[in-house]
C-alpha cells in the first residue's frame, strides 16, 4: 500500500508541477508557445497500480489518468501520455531526455 500511495502522490506532484511554469511575455497564454496552437507535453506513466493508473482494453485509465486530463485542460496544455516502466523511466531522466515522470 505504500508503493502505491507513494506513486500517486508523486504522480500528483509532478503533474502540479508540469502544469506551473512562467512567461515572460504577458501576452501569452498558458499552455501556448506565442502561437495559437498549445504547448504539447510527454507525460508518461507505469500502468500497474490500480485504480491510480492501469490499464482497461489497452487504453490507460484510473484516478492519477483523471487529475493529469483535468490539469491539462486547466493549463491549457496538450499532452502524449506513455506507458513505460520504471526502468525505462528512471533511464530516460539519466540520460536527460525526460525531466518529469
Amino acid at each position: 500500500m505504500n508503493k502505491l500511495s507513494f506513486k500517486g502522490i508523486v504522480l500528483f506532484l509532478l503533474v502540479v508541477l508540469a502544469a506551473c511554469g512562467t512567461s515572460n511575455n504577458e501576452e501569452q497564454s498558458e499552455g501556448t508557445n506565442g502561437t495559437d496552437e498549445k504547448q504539447t507535453l510527454s507525460v508518461v506513466t507505469e500502468a500497474g497500480f490500480m485504480p491510480f493508473t492501469y490499464l482497461d482494453k489497452g487504453e490507460l485509465v484510473g484516478f492519477d489518468i483523471d487529475l493529469l486530463a483535468a490539469v491539462m485542460e486547466e493549463a491549457g496544455y496538450d499532452y502524449k501520455l506513455e506507458n513505460v516502466g520504471w526502468d525505462a523511466m528512471l533511464l530516460s531522466v539519466k540520460m536527460e531526455r525526460l525531466i518529469l515522470l
